[in-house]
C-alpha cells in the first residue's frame, strides 16, 4: 500500500474506537453503489442471547480497535496477527463487483477475539478498494471501500441478534455514539442516519454518520508522523462513513464505505 493511505486507514480505526465503546455500538451502512457481499449459507441454526447492538458493537469494536485494518493494509505491524480462515475470501467483493474507478488494495484474513464473549474468537476476511490518488497530499477526494466476512466460533442465532438491531432508532445510535466517544475528546458526530438494510440476509441494518475530527487532529498536524506520511491533516478533519452488515447462518458480512468529506458521491 502506498504510504499516504496508511494514515487514512489508521484514522478510520481511531474513529471507530471512539464510536465503539459502551453497551451499544453503531450499526453499519448500505453503500448504494456496491452489491452487498454474499455470505456463505449455513445449515446450522444459530442461537445466542444478547441485544443485536451489543453483538455487532462487539464485533466492530474488535475489528477496528484491534489494529486488524492497519495491519491488513500493510501497516507497520503487518503479519503480527494470527492467520484467519483463507476460505472466507471467496465471499468477498472483488474488483469486478465494485464501481469503475476503484483500485484493489488487496485482501487479508485474521484470527481475532470475537468482541462478544469472554474467550471466543472469530475469523475475519476483508478486501479493500480505493478511488482517488493514494499519493495525493489532500486525500479529501478519495473514497475507501471495504467488504468483510466474519465467522465467530461461538455466536449462534446470529440472525436473531441482527433482527433485534433492526429496531435501533436514530436516537439509539446517537446515544451509543455519544457514550462511545466519551473516552476520546475532539470527535463530534455531526450527522447520523439509520439506513434500511433489513432485506439483507437473515437480518441486517445500516447507518451513515459524518464525523468532525478537526479538534482531535489538531495536535497531530505538526507531528513527525504527519510529516512522514506527507498528508495534509487538515483535509482529514471531516469523515463520512456508511456501513451495512447482515447475518447469514453462522456468518456475518458487511460493507464499509468512507471518505473525508461531508457527503459521499
Amino acid at each position: 500500500m502506498k504510504r499516504a493511505l496508511l494514515p487514512i486507514v489508521a484514522l478510520v480505526a481511531l474513529v471507530a474506537v471512539a464510536c465503539g465503546g459502551g453497551d451499544k455500538k453503531p450499526a453499519p451502512t448500505q453503500p448504494p453503489e456496491a452489491t452487498a457481499t454474499t455470505a456463505p449459507s449455513s445449515s446450522s441454526s444459530p442461537a445466542a442471547s444478547g441485544g443485536g447492538e451489543e453483538a455487532v458493537g462487539g464485533i466492530f469494536n474488535t475489528i477496528f480497535s484491534s489494529g486488524a485494518l492497519t495491519r491488513g493494509a500493510g501497516g507497520p505491524d503487518g503479519g503480527a496477527m494470527p492467520a484467519g480462515d483463507e476460505s472466507l475470501k471467496q465471499y468477498l467483493l472483488t474488483a469486478s463487483d465494485v464501481p469503475s474507478g476503484y483500485t484493489s488494495m488487496g485482501d487479508f484474513s485474521y484470527r481475532l477475539p470475537d468482541g462478544i464473549s469472554k474467550d471466543g474468537s472469530m475469523d475475519m476476511a476483508a478486501s479493500m478498494f480505493m478511488a482517488g490518488d493514494p499519493m495525493a497530499t489532500d486525500p479529501s477526494g478519495s473514497t475507501i471501500m471495504m467488504s468483510m466476512v466474519l465467522k465467530p466460533d461461538d455466536l449462534t442465532q446470529l440472525g436473531e441478534q441482527f433482527s433485534a438491531a433492526e429496531n435501533l432508532s436514530e436516537q439509539d445510535l446517537r446515544d451509543a455514539l455519544a457514550q462511545g466517544g466519551e473516552g476520546l475528546g475532539g470527535v463530534k458526530i455531526t450527522d447520523v442516519q439509520v439506513l434500511d438494510a433489513s432485506g439483507l440476509g437473515e437480518g441486517g441494518f445500516g447507518m451513515a454518520m459524518t464525523i468532525d475530527m478537526s479538534e482531535l487532529l489538531g495536535g497531530f498536524a505538526n507531528s513527525a508522523a504527519a510529516a512522514d506520511a506527507g498528508v495534509d491533516v487538515a483535509s482529514l478533519g471531516t469523515m463520512t462513513m456508511r456501513m451495512c452488515i447482515f447475518a447469514k447462518g453462522d456468518y456475518a458480512a458487511g460493507i464499509v464505505r468512507m471518505g473525508f468529506a461531508t457527503s459521499l458521491p
